[in-house]
């Protein structure tokens, strides 16, 4: 190989690695991770049917569903509290229950989706 061509690839290999640990930098960042798991697991609480639901059962168990998952994807204790600031600072992200998205009608009588 001659000199330009090792020139060359050997700067390929550095841009591609400072691309990479800049990337890798701003993903990680903790605001950003706190903003992309606040962001999905609102979303993921609020728009699942159980959270209507007058089960008790039904709903804590999506409660602490969704706070592990919370923690776990924050990597720390979170506050769940969080989840309904998001919702109520970004209303229009979310879907619009009503009584006939959340029940439909059976041979059995009208059930809970």
């Amino acid at each position: 190989m001659k000199a330009n061509q090792i020139t060359a690839i050997a700067s390929s290999v550095i841009a591609i690695s400072v691309i990479g640990i800049l990337f890798n930098q701003i993903y990680n960042n903790p605001k950003n991770v706190k903003e992309r798991c606040t962001e999905k697991y609102a979303k993921k609480f609020f728009n699942d049917p159980d959270y209507y639901s007058d089960d008790f059962y039904d709903r804590s168990l999506l409660v602490d569903e969704i706070e592990d998952g919370y923690d776990k994807c924050l990597g720390f204790k979170g506050n769940s509290n969080e989840l309904f600031y998001y919702k109520n600072n970004n209303p229009n992200k979310f879907k619009k229950w009503n009584a006939y998205y959340l029940h439909r009608y059976s041979d059995s009588g009208w059930q809970l989706i």
